[in-house]
């Protein structure tokens, strides 16, 4: 019986407390630490940065993927655990923005989860797309 609710209060734990991972391709990389540092402070959410993708939960892609970042792409996506999300931030990401020419889209090789619009998007949007993705999480650990 005690091990039954250690568990629920570890699920606890990892349904407030999300690491990110963030892979910072191009502009919009400024956006994102400005979310982290000390004037929108995403700590008191319970979200933090993490250096290794394997212990991340959320993978947060900023600026555009082009033929050549797929494959790393991909390998990074595969070695986090589950449950995981991904967060494209910008234009860029998911459309190819300014720098990709016509017809060359790569976002649909990893499966974007949220989507935040803008070039470049209001810290504000990217704390939403968070917020959003810490109370799905909720509901996926309380299933």
């Amino acid at each position: 019986m005690a091990n039954e609710s250690n568990f629920h209060s570890l699920s606890k734990i990892n349904r407030t407390s999300l690491w990110v991972y963030h892979v910072p391709i191009l502009c919009c990389s400024n956006e994102v630490e400005s979310v982290f540092g000390p004037r929108f402070d995403l700590d008191r959410f319970g979200m933090s940065l993490t250096k290794d993708h394997r212990r991340a939960d959320i993978l947060l892609l900023t600026g555009p993927i082009n033929a050549k970042l797929v494959p790393s792409l991909k390998k990074i996506y595969s070695e986090m655990s589950t449950p995981k999300w991904v967060v494209g931030v910008g234009v860029c990401s998911f459309g190819g923005g300014m720098f990709a020419p016509k017809n060359e889209k790569y976002a649909d090789e990893i499966p974007i989860n949220v989507y935040i619009p803008g070039c470049p998007p209001r810290p504000e949007s990217i704390i939403n797309a968070l917020l959003s993705i810490a109370n799905e999480a909720g509901k996926h650990e309380s299933a």
